[in-house]
């Protein structure tokens, strides 16, 4: 148990980096959505609840994450989502976000 915090160190240091996929660099995409009421900053556990719900009862929701895996699975599945960093004020303003009338942030994964 004492070497436990070690053993994770190196393994964040050494071994996972060999084997961890390495992602191309990705543009933000460009949003062609501007009148969904709503934005979902993130899709993760809470956002993909919140994204139901609000579609479920008739709300358009425009969806940012920046996991482009996450973009591209919601696209498979029929949901319009946009890729780039929610955190970006200029992406924000892309997506209407001084005219939503709702803004939920980003999961904390």
């Amino acid at each position: 148990m004492a070497l436990t915090p070690l053993l994770l160190m190196i393994n964040d240091r050494f071994v996972q980096p060999r084997f961890a996929k390495r992602k191309a660099a990705r543009e933000p995409d460009e949003i062609t959505e501007h009148n969904n009421p709503v934005i979902l900053a993130g899709f993760g556990r809470f956002g993909h609840v919140i994204g139901r719900l609000l579609r479920a009862n008739g709300f358009g929701v425009t969806v940012l994450d920046s996991d482009p895996d996450q973009v591209e699975m919601l696209g498979r599945f029929g949901m319009k989502s946009y890729y780039g960093d929610a955190t970006r004020l200029d992406l924000l303003r892309a997506a209407g976000g001084g005219t939503r009338e709702a803004f939920h942030p980003r999961d904390r994964r």
